[in-house]
């Protein structure tokens, strides 16, 4: 997922910060790419560009095989991407939230 923020967010043209704190702020990917103006389908082929070294490598150092690697690659193709339509959920600690009745 850490690949993933850091390719979006040089999709997006804003830093990494900038995307964390605005997905921390409760935003969707999609509203952050409506206000740097980056249609959808520019930020698949961005987002994809920006991936692909990172997953060649991940298949080079045998972390994903190269079956796994297309998989990604065709989800974010035609796929629902992550975070794009809803906010990150952040988790809460059971301890600090009353327990339902």
């Amino acid at each position: 997922m850490q690949q993933y923020v850091a390719a979006a967010a040089s999709a997006l043209g804003i830093t990494e910060a900038q995307l964390k704190a605005d997905l921390a702020g409760g935003q969707s990917l999609s509203q952050v790419a409506t206000a740097q103006k980056v249609s959808e389908a520019d930020f698949r082929t961005k987002l994809i560009n920006n991936l692909k070294p990172a997953l060649d490598k991940a298949v080079t150092d045998k972390k994903l095989t190269a079956d796994q690697e297309t998989t990604i690659l065709n989800r974010l193709k035609t796929g629902p991407l992550p975070l794009w339509n809803t906010a990150p959920k952040h988790k809460r600690t059971t301890a600090a939230s009353p327990q339902a009745a």
